[in-house]
């Protein structure tokens, strides 16, 4: 209310005043800042409670950003590490390992030539012995640092238990690898028979299909999880910046090398189902 209506309030109920009656002149005025006052004090309440209802669910939100920001930044990591994996390690232990296999079939079964074979083993096929280091995936706990998200998206909870799954297993082939090729450095090429030789090399090239197994399952399901966090995120764009995971043109490179790996190994499952011909 301005100060004209107010004054013309008061003109309007002076003129209605009875002689010797209330005098509503003072009454009014007085009522009427009352009034205002209590109106002005709720106005700020609701106001103040209102701003502070604002500013916690923006802290919230911002929260709830830096946790998906976080998991984002850990699948990144365990890219970065698989990737580096496979390129440095698993693919040159699979081409020694299957270059080994197929030249250890080939080799007559005679003294001469048997000898010649082990004797070149180490320096035709270096990277077959060459061990893999231990490799720390990052297990990122999703349901306990994303319960807000788990909720709208229980797919994200899957794939999270498959990747740490995936990382598990890939970390136990490399493993095996080691112990196997620690224990045949204690036997010695040079003092095994034949057949025990032909058989360690078929074990590293069985172990390297395993690998590429694995480190593929690894790449497959990093980028789904990205892509799923990346929209989920983009719901908080209006209170921080949201990571992305951008994966270099090198994790494509490998991941159609493993393919062309594992897809032959995948098809000649003997669980596999077959596709049904044609009738006719």
């Amino acid at each position: 209310m301005t100060d004209e209506q107010l004054q013309k309030l008061i003109a309007a109920i002076s003129a209605l005043k009875p002689i010797g009656g209330v005098h509503w002149e003072t009454v009014v005025p007085v009522f009427v800042s009352a009034l205002l006052a209590m109106l002005v004090g709720i106005s700020m309440e609701y106001f103040k409670s209102f701003r502070e209802k604002i500013k916690a669910e923006r802290t919230k939100q911002k929260d709830e950003l830096a946790k998906l920001n976080i998991a984002t930044i850990a699948l990144g990591y365990n890219l970065e590490l698989v990737i580096h994996a496979v390129l440095q390690n698993i693919l040159p232990h699979y081409d020694a390992s299957h270059a080994a296999f197929l030249a250890v079939n080939q080799v007559p079964l005679s003294e001469p030539e048997i000898t010649e074979f082990v004797r070149g083993v180490s320096g035709n096929y270096p990277h077959m012995m060459m061990t893999a280091p231990d490799y720390n995936f990052l297990e990122h706990d999703f349901i306990g640092n994303l319960p807000f998200v788990i909720g709208k998206e229980p797919e994200l909870l899957k794939q999270s238990n498959w990747l740490i799954d995936h990382m598990r297993v890939l970390r136990s082939y490399l493993r095996e690898r080691n112990g196997q090729i620690a224990s045949a450095n204690q036997q010695n090429f040079n003092g095994a028979t034949f057949p025990a030789i032909r058989s360690a090399i078929q074990i590293q090239a069985s172990i390297a299909d395993a690998e590429c197994v694995g480190a593929l399952s690894v790449l497959d399901q990093i980028p789904m999880m990205a892509q799923t966090l990346e929209r989920i995120a983009r719901a908080y764009k209006k209170v921080g910046d949201v990571k992305t995971l951008i994966p270099p043109p090198v994790v494509s490179d490998a991941v159609v090398r493993l393919r062309a790996i594992v897809t032959p190994l995948e098809e000649a499952m003997p669980d596999r189902q077959q596709p049904k011909k044609d009738a006719g």
